[in-house]
């Protein structure tokens, strides 16, 4: 069972989803160049991995105050946190893996 939208705080959430749409219109301009120029300068490459970081972090956020404003089960552990809503129909359960993948990523970039 899904809880009303009003237990969300939805400011929050759409301030997190505008921040990894803006980042995501950034990914699409180094997105344009050819693998060449990308890697040539190291500020793309830099770049690519900051907005990708930065969003992967703001989606964590949002699947954070779901489990907390949903009383959810608390993940084992951080790439679990973005599938743990699956029974409860908040990401497509087809994406689940993708979540986790990304949630490595940003651990990767943030640990190395």
């Amino acid at each position: 069972m899904r809880l009303p939208i009003t237990d969300f705080d939805r400011e929050k959430i759409l301030g997190k989803l505008a921040l990894i749409m803006e980042n995501m219109k950034m990914l699409q301009y180094l997105k344009r160049l050819s693998l060449e120029e990308f890697i040539q300068d190291f500020r793309n490459v830099e770049s690519a991995k900051h907005l990708l970081q930065v969003s992967i972090e703001a989606m964590i956020d949002i699947a954070n105050h779901i489990i907390s404003r949903g009383r959810l089960a608390i993940p084992n552990h951080m790439p679990k946190a973005s599938g743990s809503f699956i029974p409860r129909e908040y990401l497509p359960p087809e994406q689940v893996e993708n979540y986790s993948v990304m949630v490595k990523f940003r651990n990767r970039v943030v640990h190395l």
